[in-house]
């Protein structure tokens, strides 16, 4: 039996959703987690699409470095 993050996870929160990941099993997927995944996929990309248009927008030949003192911050 291979114990992951996941299951361990899931041990915490709900033991039978633990057991039947461990035996390689899976359940009905409800309407509710099906919405919830491609919601979250949808986020996922948006953001990965805003963060790679931001990318594109600062220079190239900028550097960044360690120059700006903490005590500028406090």
């Amino acid at each position: 039996m291979k114990i992951n993050d996941e299951i361990l996870h899931d041990f915490i929160y709900c033991q039978y959703k633990a057991y039947v990941k461990s035996r390689n099993q899976t359940g009905i997927v409800s309407e509710y987690q099906a919405l919830y995944n491609q919601l979250k996929q949808s986020q996922k990309n948006c953001f990965e699409k805003t963060l790679s248009d931001n990318l594109k927008q600062v220079s190239p030949n900028t550097t960044f470095n360690a120059s700006i003192s903490q005590k500028e911050f406090h």
